[in-house]
């Protein structure tokens, strides 16, 4: 697993209730704590503090204006992140609006030598699969961190033909070199794992994953890797989901810490089968 990185988005450990088991009062603890645990870097937080851990640092940001493309890339300089996953545009623009927010990152990933990973999410210019792809055919130097919750959700993925969508959006998986992990169902872009009827959707992001690690393996450049990142953010957000308990009082029905791991050992389950 030389290629494959193990990291964890730091907004999984934010607003923890006290009962998980991930709860800790500082940086430094969660940075101990995630080190011990397995992971190899952090996606967000203080770079110095995460390298001083011992783990890698990585970041994400937003280009919405070409302009915003070479600020994200000089301060991923200054920052030595070792990529940026990148929210692109926001949907409303037209394919020619499209292609400038492209090029614009595209210029600045060759310019700086850092790697810009355009993120599948809504909201952005890859909001849409079938846009997604036919931009790759205009730009197939582009390369993508996979959130395949928004379009399992949004599109909802679990109509149709499996099959024939992977084969459709091969594409786009044959670029990724960085996985946001969560998994959601038809209705709800993050679910606890435990949840009754969610079986079926984690095969279904199984596939994914494993056919974007299939593509990796196969297209990647010597020196590239591939991060497989969980991202379980809070309430707050909109993400994970709260029900009230016996007394009304809301709580979150899984524990995100304890989760983000059973996703990377899923993502590890992948990827020992690209290699069978």
């Amino acid at each position: 697993m030389d290629t494959l990185r193990l990291e964890i988005n730091y907004s999984s450990l934010q607003h923890l209730p006290e009962t998980s088991r991930g709860y800790r009062t500082t940086d430094a603890e969660r940075l101990t704590m995630i080190a011990a645990q397995g992971y190899t870097g952090v996606q967000g937080g203080d770079p110095n503090q995460i390298r001083a851990a011992g783990l890698r640092f990585t970041d994400g940001g937003s280009v919405r204006h070409p302009n915003q493309a070479d600020a994200v890339a000089r301060s991923a300089l200054e920052s030595k992140a070792e990529a940026v996953t990148l929210h692109v545009g926001t949907g409303f623009e037209n394919d020619a609006e499209m292609d400038v927010l492209i090029r614009a990152i595209l210029e600045a990933t060759q310019k700086h030598q850092v790697l810009l990973y355009i993120e599948t999410h809504r909201a952005t210019i890859t909001q849409d699969a079938w846009r997604t792809v036919q931009a790759v055919q205009r730009f197939p130097e582009m390369r993508f961190n996979l959130d395949f919750s928004h379009w399992y959700t949004g599109l909802e993925w679990v109509y149709g033909d499996m099959e024939a969508k992977l084969e459709f959006i091969a594409p786009v998986l044959d670029r990724v070199r960085y996985i946001h992990a969560r998994i959601g169902s038809g209705g709800n872009i993050q679910v606890g794992l435990n949840t009754p009827d969610m079986e079926r959707h984690i095969v279904a992001f199984e596939q994914v994953w494993t056919r974007a690690m299939q593509g990796f393996l196969a297209t990647a450049k010597p020196q590239e890797v591939l991060s497989f990142v969980p991202e379980l953010l809070h309430p707050s957000i909109n993400y994970a989901r709260v029900f009230p308990d016996s007394n009304g009082v809301y709580l979150e029905e899984s524990d995100r810490w304890l989760e983000s791991w059973q996703l990377v050992e899923l993502g590890k389950k992948c990827y020992e089968a690209c290699n069978l």
